[in-house]
């Protein structure tokens, strides 16, 4: 009789257990997948933050290279998960469509900003930023990104309250913008909290939060005193805040 070598059993114990694994704990794949497909479209999405921000300040010299470095990036997403998507995305049937356009659109926009067109360049690759929020959206998925895209349009919704004479002597006004700087502050702080841990440890992304949750009090102490300078200058600084956290985090 041959007995089977130590090699052997080694091996066929392996096996037993991926097959046990794969029975026992068939999410580990599962979510294994959906955390490199969130990783990949993470490193696209960061050139397209720096892209953003080289074509607000129409430098698209910069923007063209931050624009070649998230083709390249996107091309490994669709690559690797166009044909094979993350079981939370397997039954969204504009799946490949919605991987198509964003390359596609960065496609566009690399070949506007080389041409030297601006205006054509962000209307190209700007959307990128909806479509990627709808296409989690509707699947179900959130990511730290989407936390940012709240806090960002929260943002945006209190920038809007521009000082102007009298405006504290309007109670709807003054109750509205003390109502989305308490949204602004709860959407900050639930971010702060839900940050993946290597930021909750960062020093300059607690003191981002902190100090857009400041500028909040400051918004409170301004409308409790009527000064509008007070809240031109902080809304003026909130401005900063706003616009790092989608820059370096978002």
């Amino acid at each position: 009789m041959n007995f089977p070598t130590m090699l052997q059993r080694c091996s066929a114990i392996g096996a037993v257990l991926i097959v046990a694994g794969a029975v026992l704990f068939p999410g580990l794949g599962q979510a294994a997948d959906l955390k490199a497909f969130n990783e990949s479209v993470a490193a696209a999405y960061r050139h397209f933050r720096g892209a953003s921000f080289y074509l607000r300040t129409g430098n698209l010299a910069v923007a063209t290279f931050e624009l070649d470095d998230m083709q390249a990036a996107w091309r490994a997403v669709e690559t690797r998960f166009s044909a094979a998507p993350p079981d939370s995305f397997a039954a969204d049937p504009a799946w490949r469509e919605t991987l198509r356009d964003i390359g596609a659109r960065i496609e566009n926009a690399l070949r506007a900003a080389e041409e030297g067109d601006l205006k054509r360049t962000v209307s190209a690759v700007g959307p990128v930023r909806g479509l990627l929020v709808a296409l989690r959206a509707r699947n179900n998925v959130y990511v730290f990104s989407d936390c940012v895209n709240e806090a960002n349009a929260a943002g945006e919704a209190i920038l809007a309250f521009r000082p102007r004479p009298h405006a504290f002597d309007d109670d709807d006004w003054v109750n509205r913008l003390r109502a989305q700087a308490a949204v602004v502050a709860y959407i900050y702080a639930k971010c702060g909290r839900a940050a993946p841990l290597v930021l909750r440890n960062d020093a300059g992304f607690n003191r981002l939060i902190d100090g857009a949750l400041d500028e909040m009090a400051s918004v409170l102490i301004a409308i409790a005193t009527k000064n509008s300078r007070l809240l031109a200058i902080t809304l003026g600084e909130f401005r900063s805040f706003d616009r790092i956290l989608f820059l370096n985090y978002g």
